[in-house]
C-alpha cells in the first residue's frame, strides 16, 4: 500500500454501529426536527441550482478533494474526506431527483431540464415539449404540446425573473427554461 493511502488509512475511523449510533442518530434527529418544524410561509425568492452531471459519485469525490485540499493547507494532515459536506448540501432545504426521458431510461441534459423546469417529461433531446413532440421528424406536429416553466409561471405572476449558467445560453439545461 502507498504511503500517503497507508496514512489515510490509519486516520479513517471505524464505521461500525457505535459509530453509526454515535453519528447518525443526532443527524436523523435534526431532519426529523425539521420536518416538524415546516415554514408554511410563502418563499419571497426561489433559487433553483442545478449542477450539471453532478452524480452522486461527482459529489463523493468533490467532497474527498476539498476536505484533503483544505485539511493540508490548514496543517499538513491527511483526511478520508467523505464525512465532510460541500457548501450548498448545508443548505436547510435540498432535493435529490431523478429525471428520465418518457423514451429513454437514461437521458439527456435537455429532457432532463425540461422535467426539472416544467414539471413534465418528455422526449430525448427535446425542451419546451410534453412527449407528443416527436423527435427527428421533419413533417409539422400542430398537434405537438408546449409546456411552460417555472420562469413562465413566476412572469405571469408579476415576478422578475432570470437565469445565470456556466455554459452557454443555448445549452440544453437553460434553454429549457425559455425555448420551444
Amino acid at each position: 500500500m502507498a504511503p500517503v493511502y497507508a496514512a489515510l488509512r490509519a486516520k479513517t475511523t471505524k464505521e461500525d454501529k457505535d459509530f453509526r449510533d454515535k453519528n447518525g442518530k443526532p443527524e436523523l434527529q435534526k431532519a426529523l426536527t425539521e420536518i416538524n418544524n415546516v415554514n408554511l410561509n410563502k418563499a419571497k425568492n426561489i433559487i433553483i441550482f442545478i449542477g450539471d452531471g453532478m452524480s452522486i459519485p461527482t459529489l463523493t469525490a468533490a467532497r474527498i478533494y476539498t476536505a484533503q485540499y483544505e485539511a493540508k493547507q490548514r496543517n499538513g494532515d491527511s483526511v478520508s474526506g467523505e464525512e465532510s459536506l460541500l457548501s450548498f448540501e448545508e443548505f436547510p432545504n435540498s432535493a435529490l431527483i431523478k429525471t428520465d426521458s418518457t423514451d429513454h431510461q437514461t437521458t439527456d441534459s435537455s429532457s432532463t431540464a425540461n422535467a426539472i423546469f416544467t414539471g413534465v417529461k418528455t422526449n430525448w433531446g427535446t425542451v419546451g415539449y410534453d412527449n407528443s413532440i416527436r423527435t427527428n421528424s421533419n413533417k409539422p406536429q400542430p398537434n405537438a404540446r408546449k409546456v411552460k416553466s417555472i420562469l413562465n409561471w413566476a412572469q405571469e405572476a408579476n415576478k422578475h425573473t432570470g437565469f445565470v449558467t456556466t455554459a452557454r445560453v443555448s445549452h440544453a439545461t437553460p434553454s429549457a427554461l425559455y425555448a420551444h
